[in-house]
């Protein structure tokens, strides 16, 4: 099992279509597919953001603050009738690094959470933190963020590959809203993650210096914001 929790470097990248089929042509040989995307193919992630009325995370992150945290639901699946399970993650940065706390729980504790505000025998650090925090800090649902994922782990060095397409943002607060209530973004573009333990392995910095790749700030929480309630599309 590969421990989530552990501090990580991530960095960022946007790609344009034909830049993506040289990049993971050039990850496959020394990779293998994440579980979720096996045989090649892409998984769909959706997440429910969470922010106070003042939008604190959405501000701390424009203004660089250091050390951060946000909250979110994550789902895999949106069909109502097959959703059993959903994550409750904090998403923290300290600095350069980045770690994520996540509990599974059931899909019926959620629904309890939202009519009465607990979780009935849902239980975990992420639950915990974020109930505390959602209580202190008064917490709402902002934006849903979904797009389709496709994901390798490296044969060394424990680093994840993730190549997220068809990026696309609603402001609502139900996670299994309807797909016609989001808009896409990144037309034709590709959001390219590396996450890694450690910032300078050779062969890594070999891909990104081969292939031209510039790291560039880039969180969807805020793309969501500033383009679903900052009304900002382009």
């Amino acid at each position: 099992m590969r421990d989530l929790t552990k501090l990580r470097f991530e960095n960022k990248y946007i790609l344009s279509q034909s830049a993506y089929y040289r990049l993971v042509n050039a990850i496959k040989p020394i990779s293998i597919h994440d579980a979720n995307s096996a045989l090649g193919k892409t998984y769909k992630v959706r997440s429910l953001y969470y922010d106070n009325r003042d939008f604190s995370a959405y501000v701390e992150k424009i203004n660089g603050i250091n050390v951060r945290d946000k909250f979110r639901i994550r789902t895999y699946e949106i069909d109502e009738n097959k959703i059993s399970k959903i994550k409750i993650e904090m998403k923290s940065r300290v600095g350069q690094l980045v770690y994520k706390i996540s509990n599974t729980i059931s899909y019926k504790d959620f629904k309890l959470f939202e009519r009465n505000k607990i979780f009935g025998n849902a239980k975990g650090l992420a639950v915990d933190l974020f109930l505390y925090n959602f209580f202190k800090f008064n917490l709402v649902p902002t934006t849903l963020v979904e797009y389709d994922r496709e994901a390798y782990f490296s044969k060394k060095d424990d680093v994840r590959f993730t190549f997220d397409h068809n990026i696309r943002y609603a402001f609502d607060k139900n996670i299994l809203a309807p797909y016609n209530n989001f808009k896409s973004c990144y037309k034709n573009a590709i959001i390219f993650e590396i996450k890694s333990d450690k910032n300078d392995i050779d062969w890594l910095s070999n891909i990104i210096r081969n292939h031209g790749l510039r790291s560039e700030p880039n969180s969807k929480y805020v793309k969501s914001v500033d383009h679903t309630i900052n009304n900002m599309w382009q």
